[in-house]
């Protein structure tokens, strides 16, 4: 075949019919045409050289029966080299089997040492969580009897604190009985009805103000019930335990108790139960440079007592209010019921927080009480 270094070559052929088919094929096909006329001519030339040749013929005959000698012992030879094969075939196919037998004898023997291996592991770990199982039973058991022991001692305790708890509950139910017995008759003596407010007020008087010196003056004509002394303040105090309001009469007489008493620079009448005639709660007045207050209904609202207290005290306090402006005294009398207010809208908040977080103790003690129902245990 024409290659790319081939060089080509040119030539001319006589026109004829079988030229021009030539012409007409592909390159590749008239080479390949040429290629084939060459070998037809040189076998013909051969064959006629035979026929023209006898010597060469016989020539030619014993080369023939030597090549086909040689291809007859090169075939003989190949038969031997198959048979050969054939043994080196079987002979390697047995070797291969029993290769693979040892193969797997060898992984069974490897499998068999694993697999007992690992049951003895199997074995070990199993009696280990065994152990560990027991163990942890055990500690369990333990657990469970401290805590049983320990849940009996703690009940021991509630109900020993229960019975001492109920044992003093009856004897203050007892004691209030008593009491109460004791007020009903006391409540037939207006006197003594008297007496029991001024030792009220005197009681919350020295629990809000222990460093200060109060005197009992219910006895001195003209001193009101106590006299209230502690640093810059010095009130006049009178209290009134009456179910129905004070009179005229007794806020005319608490006026000359004060106009009197030029050792006090304050006042302060106290109803205990009820309020003051002709004048609101908490209401300020000026009598003679000294303010006043009157409260209405302490009793029920005690902290009022220290409010009026501290407001003395603000009032005295040197350079700070003029009480003969009639303005700033206006002023005070506005602003205290805006202080009450706040101090009641104060305590209301107090008492709904207070509600509000008892109500969330009571239902954190039910869930308490159901967890421990669920686990088995006595609340």
């Amino acid at each position: 075949m024409q290659t790319q270094e081939d060089e080509d070559v040119s030539f001319t052929l006589p026109a004829n019919k079988t030229v021009l088919s030539f012409l007409q094929l592909k390159t590749v096909d008239k080479i390949k045409s040429i290629e084939l006329g060459m070998k037809f001519l040189q076998h013909g030339a051969n064959q006629i050289q035979c026929w023209n040749n006898e010597e060469w013929t016989l020539k030619l005959d014993r080369e023939k029966n030597r090549y086909n000698k040689e291809i007859l012992k090169h075939n003989q030879e190949l038969e031997l080299c198959k048979q050969e094969l054939n043994i080196i075939n079987e002979k390697h196919r047995d070797d291969l089997i029993e290769n693979r037998e040892q193969i797997i004898k060898q992984i069974q023997r490897e499998n068999e040492y694993t697999i007992n291996r690992l049951q003895e592991e199997v074995t070990r770990m199993t009696n280990e969580v065994t152990l560990l199982q027991e163990q942890k039973n055990s500690a369990f058991h333990m657990a469970f009897k401290d805590y049983d022991e320990k849940l009996t001692k703690k009940d021991e305790i509630w109900e020993a604190k229960l019975i001492k708890q109920r044992d003093s509950y009856e004897k203050k139910l007892m004691d209030e009985q008593n009491e109460k017995q004791r007020l009903l008759m006391r409540g037939q003596n207006s006197t003594i009805i008297g007496q029991d407010g001024e030792n009220f007020t005197l009681h919350e008087l020295t629990r809000m103000f222990p460093k200060a010196d109060i005197e009992d003056t219910h006895k001195e004509r003209g001193r009101g019930d106590f006299i209230f002394k502690e640093n810059e303040c010095s009130m006049l105090v009178e209290t009134k335990n009456y179910k129905s309001n004070v009179s005229k009469p007794e806020i005319e007489k608490f006026y000359r108790d004060i106009d009197t008493n030029n050792d006090i620079n304050c006042g302060i009448i106290i109803s205990l139960k009820s309020g003051i005639c002709a004048r609101d709660d908490f209401q300020l007045e000026v009598r003679g440079g000294k303010p006043i207050l009157f409260l209405h209904n302490i009793s029920g609202n005690i902290s009022n007592l220290g409010l009026a207290v501290k407001l003395f005290k603000l009032i005295l306090k040197p350079g700070t209010i003029d009480l003969t402006c009639k303005e700033t005294t206006d002023k005070i009398t506005n602003i205290i019921p805006i202080l009450k207010r706040n101090m009641n809208l104060m305590k209301q908040k107090l008492h709904k927080f207070n509600s509000e977080m008892l109500e969330c103790t009571n239902s954190q003690e039910a869930l308490l009480k159901d967890l421990i129902s669920v686990l088995g245990f006595g609340y």
